[in-house]
């Protein structure tokens, strides 16, 4: 049996607009559901206050931290 995977493994980089430090989703899965993820800036002076989900249309049982991991690989890709 695979073992779940609660807490991201990766970190994501700044906000691409203002330079903050963003936030990640869900904060408290047993509340929030746990099958989805979400890297996101919730700064206020942010103009663009960008967000990302995981991109997976069908939940499974890899964990909340494995979708929030997903999420911060988008995050983490840059425009050329």
């Amino acid at each position: 049996m695979n073992e779940k995977q609660l807490k991201p493994k990766l970190m994501p980089l700044p906000c691409p607009f203002c330079g903050t430090e963003p936030s990640l989703a869900p904060q408290n899965p047993d509340k929030e559901g746990g099958a989805w993820g979400m890297v996101y800036c919730d700064n206020k002076e942010c103009g663009v206050k960008p967000k990302v989900n995981d991109g997976i249309r069908e939940a499974d049982e890899r964990g909340t931290g494995a979708y929030i991991d997903l999420a911060i690989l988008r995050w983490n890709t840059r425009g050329v």
